[in-house]
């Protein structure tokens, strides 16, 4: 890729003395194509600070900030790196309610930031505790089979446990077949 765009600044003024850093990150810059890292850096800031930004209410409206070294992009990306693929975003683990700081932030793709929602079911099994989602996930159990199970009250190592009955077993006549009952003469 070349010489890092971050020792590439260049500095500019705007005709009412607004000082501008052109960093090559921004989407208007260069083939119109955004770098990564910089719209995320931009909608983090505006979900903390901006009353009336779509989220605000979520972020900036709960207290959530962005520390002060993150005022600046250039320091942002130092801390952070840019951006691994358009398929990662900014999230804050470990602490899901902390602020926007070095030590609370991560590039996560979505299925990671899924694990890191404050409404998940944490399930604790074996001494791990691990959203449910999760549990499905590593033990390649089917989700809804676990789901129904603990809704009817199985405890939770009997609902990863327990053996599925395949479907040509279910039913009366899996009963039967299986000789749970028996068949009428």
């Amino acid at each position: 890729m070349g010489q890092n765009k971050v020792n590439r600044i260049k500095q500019t003024t705007e005709s009412d003395g607004r000082f501008i850093a052109i960093h090559g990150y921004s989407s208007w810059k260069d083939d119109r194509r955004s770098t990564l890292g910089y719209e995320n850096w931009v909608s983090m800031r505006k979900r903390c600070l901006t009353p009336g930004f779509t989220g605000y209410e979520r972020y900036g409206g709960k207290g959530i900030t962005v520390c002060e070294r993150w005022s600046d992009f250039e320091n942002f990306l130092a801390d952070m790196g840019p951006r691994p693929s358009r398929k990662h975003s900014i999230d804050r683990f470990p602490d899901k309610n902390g602020n926007y700081e070095p030590s609370n932030c991560r590039w996560a793709t979505s299925i990671e930031q899924g694990r890191n929602r404050v409404n998940n079911r944490l399930l604790a099994y074996k001494g791990e505790t691990l959203p449910f989602s999760e549990w499905v996930v590593r033990l390649n159990l089917s989700r809804s089979q676990v789901y129904f199970r603990l809704k009817k009250g199985w405890t939770i190592e009997r609902a990863f446990e327990e053996p599925s009955i395949p479907r040509e077993q279910r039913g009366i006549l899996g009963l039967i077949s299986r000789g749970v009952i028996a068949r009428d003469p």
